[in-house]
């Protein structure tokens, strides 16, 4: 029985190892390919006909935070009984995203007017295409994430992104502005919930059960509605700019903030696919949650300091050397989100524990008052210093009510889990900064913005490789000993 355990365990960890290398390429890997795209479509379209798709992206990605009112998300959890819950998972999926795409299409004027582009009106509804489809693909795609599968995952968002790409570079340069990137976002997710759906290989025809509904949306609703409020929270700022200043300025904070959340995109895609059934995996076990808890917490702050610092440090040769000089007002707010990256991602993993641990309700309380906090102080700071205000009451809130809040009531729910655990972030920091320093003292007699990004990201980045270097040869190989010994045990 022992030996089974522990063979389990080590399955466990081998493919929670798998996923984790295989969510953190998928994010790289798009979200540098994006990027590359974007640089090319931004000198393209103007920062008003970029603004005016942010302002419908914001209306499209909360409305797919709830698009399946968060009950493919019990499918993830391990711990429950698949074949019971998906039938009715699906049913629910479907028939709600369907009637809140029709919803979004009927209301897109008016949300359009009041994220302060009546222009968004257009692209709004042809991202409810893409809502409707996020809930046909939600399940396929949370039985890929149980299985550890991200590697499928990687390969259909790869599919995706070739032809949603094509479209966007033909109509950007054909003068289509803002349709662009909409018709764009929705072929993409056509390709990919097709590929997620072959990639599952399990397919779960709608069906209702009263004893299922009841229980996935106890589980459900709560995380519906935090999700809810927090993609409301990563886009309350994109509505207060875009309502207050107009499309052109919220144009330019979204090129801030889409370079400055470049390590909370990789890290959270990670902590979101991979460590809530890790965590789930260990329920009933707080000496192995406590482990696990310490393993996520040092991948975070190894791999995001760095990337956090070098950002802040060079932020002004990054804008300029991606976007131009006419987006270069937006590297002062990048300076500032910098400082966002690291804390948010503790703020994820801790949210993916108390998921893990069923306190679902606890994450909907935190997010509620980060919310109404956050809303305040975000019109404080755009009323006295302007978009570099927003960017300071992010991390203020933050820092501040936000993870203070958090900790006290994971440490009540699971006395003494982060106990100590504050430690693992003294050796990536001190790191950072000194990285930082050399590589910004080593850019400065540079001639060109590219020459110093050049050289002095590529010192900072030797330095903190360099002073590191115990926490890597610790870290990278971890996963192959456990390969190895899963085949000894089989």
């Amino acid at each position: 029985m022992g030996r089974r355990v522990r063979w389990k365990q080590r399955r466990t960890s081998v493919s929670v190892g798998s996923g984790a290398v295989w969510s953190g390429l998928n994010t790289i890997v798009m979200k540098a390919s994006n990027i590359a795209v974007t640089v090319v479509v931004v000198r393209l379209v103007s920062p008003h006909d970029f603004g005016v798709f942010t302002a419908a992206l914001v209306a499209g990605t909360i409305a797919t935070a709830i698009c399946e009112l968060g009950v493919a998300s019990t499918l993830i959890r391990r711990d429950l009984d698949l074949g019971r819950l998906a039938p009715t998972v699906v049913a629910i999926a479907w028939v709600w995203a369907v009637l809140l795409a029709v919803v979004m299409a009927s209301a897109a004027e008016p949300i359009g007017i009041v994220l302060g582009s009546s222009e968004a009106a257009e692209p709004i509804r042809v991202l409810a295409l893409g809502v409707a489809l996020s809930g046909f693909s939600a399940v396929p795609g949370s039985l890929l994430a149980r299985g550890f599968k991200q590697g499928s995952l990687f390969l259909a968002s790869a599919l995706a992104f070739v032809p949603s790409s094509a479209l966007l570079l033909f109509l950007a340069s054909g003068g289509a502005g803002a349709m662009a990137f909409a018709w764009s976002k929705v072929v993409g997710g056509l390709v990919s919930a097709t590929a997620m759906a072959i990639f599952a290989r399990r397919w779960f025809w709608p069906r209702f059960d009263r004893v299922a509904f009841a229980e996935v949306l106890r589980i459900g609703i709560p995380l519906a509605g935090a999700n809810l409020i927090g993609y409301v929270l990563l886009n309350a700022d994109f509505a207060l700019v875009g309502h207050s200043l107009g499309p052109a300025q919220l144009g330019i904070y979204s090129v801030a903030f889409t370079v400055s959340s470049l390590s909370v995109s990789v890290l959270s895609s990670v902590l979101n696919s991979v460590a809530m059934p890790a965590f789930s995996e260990h329920a009933g076990d707080p000496a192995g949650i406590r482990s696990s808890v310490g393993k996520w917490l040092h991948a975070v702050f190894l791999m995001g300091a760095p990337v956090c610092g070098l950002t802040m440090a060079f932020s002004h040769e990054i804008i300029s050397v991606l976007y131009g000089t006419s987006w270069a007002p937006a590297a002062a707010v990048v300076g500032i989100l910098a400082l966002y990256g690291i804390p948010m991602l503790v703020e994820l993993m801790m949210s993916n524990l108390l998921v893990a641990l069923g306190k679902t309700g606890t994450v909907l309380l935190v997010q509620g008052v980060w919310l109404v906090v956050l809303g305040l102080a975000m019109a404080v700071g755009l009323q006295l210093v302007g978009l570099t205000g927003v960017a300071w009451a992010h991390v203020a809130v933050l820092l501040g009510v936000v993870l203070p809040l958090q900790v006290g009531l994971l440490t009540r729910a699971l006395p003494r889990v982060l106990a100590g655990l504050w430690k693992l972030a003294i050796r990536p920091m001190v790191a950072t900064v000194a990285a930082a320093a050399i590589g910004t003292a080593l850019a400065i007699p540079m001639p060109t913005d590219a020459s110093r990004l050049f050289v002095g990201g590529a010192a900072a980045a030797l330095v903190y490789a360099g002073g590191l270097r115990r926490e890597w040869a610790v870290y990278l190989p971890a996963l192959r000993p456990g390969r190895s010994a899963l085949r000894e045990e089989a």
